[in-house]
């Protein structure tokens, strides 16, 4: 190969990279100065909101909890039960830290609801539910109800729980899904977080004030 054509061949792989950078470079630059939003890094939205059907439960006030508690509202809801030796009580104070994170963006804690709501009625009741969610927060809300009722709502929202046997105490673990579900102020299915990030909670509330455009 001849001086000249190595010469040309360097310039002609200097331009692609200068073309290349150019390239990105206007990329990020666009989606900088067109105010899009910045990349969620623990949040999956669900690319079309998927309307949930009304369900019966009953909150911890022993009150009806229906479709309409999540209407008007985002919120972000955990199923679990209270007798969980591990997940759940990872999932409540990853809440409790997302909360605090959240302080000084009023505006997006006032739009905001925790929702805990139990596979395990049988020995969740009301009083319990109440117990065990005020104790990471008093604003924690808390719901369960028919098995019937809970696997419909479940089913919606791509989420499983089997209750295994009982042992010679009567006690029992309950396998259920690690994942925080955000339903919109529409009552719709919005997005998930998935239990991998729960040591992520700053991280989380960012991706929250993302997706409810509070931020």
């Amino acid at each position: 190969m001849t001086t000249r054509s190595k010469r040309s061949t360097l310039q002609n792989l200097f331009l692609a990279v200068a073309a290349t950078l150019a390239l990105v470079g206007g990329y990020y630059l666009g989606n900088l100065y067109s105010g899009k939003k910045p990349q969620l890094e623990t949040a999956t939205v669900i690319p079309d909101a998927r309307t949930i059907s009304d369900f019966a439960l009953v909150d911890f006030n022993n009150e009806p909890f229906t479709l309409d508690n999540f209407k008007g509202k985002w919120s972000v809801v955990f199923f679990g039960y209270t007798y969980c030796p591990d997940i759940c009580p990872a999932a409540m104070n990853t809440m409790v830290e997302v909360n605090k994170a959240l302080k000084g963006n009023d505006d997006l804690l006032e739009q905001l609801q925790t929702v805990f709501i139990s596979v395990d009625p049988e020995r969740d009741t009301p009083a319990k539910l109440k117990e065990y969610t005020t104790y990471f927060h008093p604003d924690f809300l808390a719901a369960t109800g028919p098995d019937e009722q809970l696997r419909a709502l479940t089913k919606q929202l791509a989420l499983n729980y089997r209750l295994q046997k009982p042992d010679e105490n009567g006690n029992y673990l309950v396998d259920h899904s690690a994942w925080l579900i955000i339903i919109n102020p529409n009552g719709q299915f919005h997005a998930v977080i998935s239990g991998a990030h729960y040591d992520k909670p700053a991280t989380i509330a960012k991706d929250i004030a993302i997706i409810t455009d509070f931020d």
